[in-house]
């Protein structure tokens, strides 16, 4: 609400200095945040006046959600995190919020990204159920994505099926105790799951850093373990480096599984870049790559006993690494995406 109300009296401050008319500039409000989500209505309410859309974009807000539930125990999987109640009732309260404050025919009510660029005919198959919640716009990987969801809004009349949800009681929904269920893992894992899992997330996160780092390509689409095209950016970094940050602060892996399961997966992340001719080998030069400098040093930082878990969670923008009450930070979020806790 906070960012909401600093956006506003930003966009005044603007149009008086302009001589605008008052509420010419436009926002747009994304849910990606806890802090947002159980506060959509007061967001949506206040700025009713400028708003132009809303959405949701689950990969942020699934971070934040384990950044936000980091202490309270171990964290289910990634994948399992659309089943989740938080989630269903994130997608809905977006949806539902919009329309009760009359956002229906005036401003975009959004939903999020589809993550799989090849992948078009599940595409076209599953897609199709946002307009059914009632979205009228939805984020796509790619031109051809955009082309074929627009072949969605052909078949299904939104602002039919907004005025069926605006008829029915579901806006009185309160959702605020199944977005505040914190997603504990509530089952026990066996080894080869937890070790699958955290190959995924260790794939996700160096597939993606050497073609940042090295490349210099951004969000772009990156061989998942199961050599499948994934989008992947810092968003979806930080989602696979807070499930493995969490698993090991509350001992579900080992620093050692750590080292190990990095300098195994570098290998199929080299070996799914063998035809790129700029593109140099991690797993050869492991000693040279600052890659793995910057992982190494995550290993061999000296980290005081008493620090607690906030003191712990490393995060170094990669123009100004900094040392903090003389505990020194080589970690780059820039490249790893906010990696690890350690304690």
């Amino acid at each position: 609400m906070v960012q909401v109300a600093f956006t506003l009296h930003l966009c005044d401050r603007i149009e008086d200095l302009l001589k605008w008319p008052r509420h010419t500039l436009k926002v747009g409000i994304m849910d990606e945040e806890c802090r947002t989500t159980v506060n959509r209505s007061v967001c949506i309410r206040e700025s009713k006046d400028r708003l132009v859309f809303i959405d949701t974009g689950f990969l942020d807000r699934t971070g934040d959600e384990m950044h936000t539930s980091m202490e309270a125990g171990s964290l289910m999987q990634k994948t399992q995190m659309k089943d989740t109640k938080w989630f269903m009732a994130y997608e809905r309260n977006n949806v539902e919020k919009g329309l009760k404050w009359g956002l229906s025919g005036t401003a975009q009510i959004g939903k999020g990204m589809w993550a799989l660029p090849d992948m078009m005919a599940a595409m076209i198959e599953q897609k199709i159920s946002h307009l059914k919640a009632g979205a009228t716009c939805a984020w796509v990987p790619s031109s051809t994505a955009a082309t074929l969801h627009a072949l969605h809004y052909h078949q299904v009349d939104v602002f039919a099926r907004q005025i069926e949800l605006i008829a029915s009681c579901s806006l009185s929904n309160n959702y605020l105790d199944d977005l505040l269920t914190i997603p504990i893992l509530r089952t026990t894992l066996t080894s080869e799951e937890i070790q699958r899992e955290f190959d995924c997330n260790a794939q996700g996160i160096l597939g993606y850093v050497v073609r940042w780092i090295d490349l210099g390509i951004g969000c772009s689409k990156v061989l998942d373990i199961d050599n499948i095209g994934s989008m992947e950016d810092r968003t979806t970094l930080r989602i696979s480096s807070r499930l493995m940050a969490n698993w090991l602060r509350h001992e579900i892996i080992t620093k050692q599984q750590v080292i190990q399961t990095f300098q195994r997966i570098i290998q199929v992340v080299d070996q799914q870049n063998v035809d790129n001719a700029e593109y140099r080998s991690v797993a050869i030069n492991l000693d040279q790559i600052l890659l793995f400098k910057l992982h190494w040093s995550l290993y061999s930082m000296e980290i005081n006993n008493q620090m607690d878990v906030q003191n712990s969670f490393y995060i170094v923008d990669d123009e100004n690494s900094k040392r903090d009450n003389n505990k020194t930070i080589l970690v780059n979020e820039f490249s790893l995406g906010n990696l690890f806790f350690f304690g």
